[in-house]
């Protein structure tokens, strides 16, 4: 279940976004064309993307702040998962674009022009803009744990570097060496890539119910601390969103009575909350 005051706080950070976005895609569109700076278009068109994946966002946020209901008793707090995982597949689509457009640039297919210095100073005053957003967006998802904050500040990282590639390529190009525009784009393309397929690979693994086990070890052996516990069998855990859900057996002394046994798995259940910030446990008792 994802608490409402914390996806109405992340929500603060996507339309921060959003707002950057849009200025910052007018700007380089139209700067771009005025100072005949390619780079600086295709920087501005790419940031259109990024509107797309900011708009995702927004709707698995304000999805995953619905309560539960008959057909999710769990409450609907993978909606950042699905949004993160179609953020993820734009960054892809955005990184092949740069890759083909570098590719092309290198090889000679596309004919390179001289552009002005306005577009380098606009290129650099996103790339500052996008560095100070990423920096917001990513104190405000640890503090909220919010995976789709985590996947949008990663975006705005990458983003920041395209800028900064962008700035590059137009200097370098004023300084007679138009090959380090195609150059600095190949490598903002693999961090793109790279970006994107760590937002994906955790994504799909949440959707799919897949944890970590050495995580699942540690929530072991804090069971197993706990005071009248004699044994484990079964645990498993899953992710919901960003809060964590444990079903876990443990095995008690036959001769304790209902009341001893309810304590146990209640203090079962805070030590997993308390170490681990366990939002949600179901305990099962055993005899040993």
């Amino acid at each position: 279940m994802v608490v409402p005051g914390r996806a109405a706080r992340a929500e603060t950070g996507v339309w921060l976004s959003v707002l950057a976005y849009v200025s910052l895609t007018l700007l380089k569109l139209a700067v771009g064309a005025l100072a005949g700076s390619l780079s600086l278009q295709a920087d501005g068109y790419n940031n259109v993307t990024d509107l797309v994946a900011s708009f995702t966002l927004l709707v698995g946020l304000r999805v995953a702040r619905r309560p539960r209901d008959e057909n999710h008793p769990y409450g609907h707090g993978r909606a950042e998962a699905i949004a993160s995982l179609i953020t993820s597949i734009v960054m892809a689509a955005i990184a092949l674009q740069v890759l083909l457009a570098a590719g092309a640039r290198l090889l000679g297919l596309q004919e390179g022009t001289v552009p002005d210095p306005l577009a380098a100073w606009v290129g650099a005053a996103a790339a500052a803009v996008l560095f100070t957003l990423f920096a917001f967006n990513r104190r405000l998802a640890a503090k909220l744990n919010s995976l789709s904050l985590w996947a949008l500040s990663r975006d705005n990282l990458s983003d920041a570097l395209v800028s900064t590639g962008t700035v590059v390529g137009i200097i370098g190009s004023r300084l007679g060496a138009p090959s380090l525009d195609p150059l600095a784009a190949l490598v903002i393309g693999a961090v793109i890539c790279r970006t994107s397929w760590s937002i994906f690979k955790e994504s799909a693994i949440i959707l799919t119910d897949g944890f970590d086990e050495q995580e699942l070890a540690r929530y072991r052996e804090t069971v197993l601390s706990v005071p009248g516990v004699e044994g484990v069998g079964d645990i498993r855990a899953r992710l919901l969103g960003r809060d964590i859900l444990v079903d876990v057996t443990i095995k008690v002394r036959p001769d304790l009575n209902v009341v001893d046994s309810h304590r146990i798995a209640d203090a079962t259940e805070r030590e997993l909350r308390r170490r681990h910030r366990v939002r949600s446990s179901f305990i099962h008792v055993e005899p040993s």
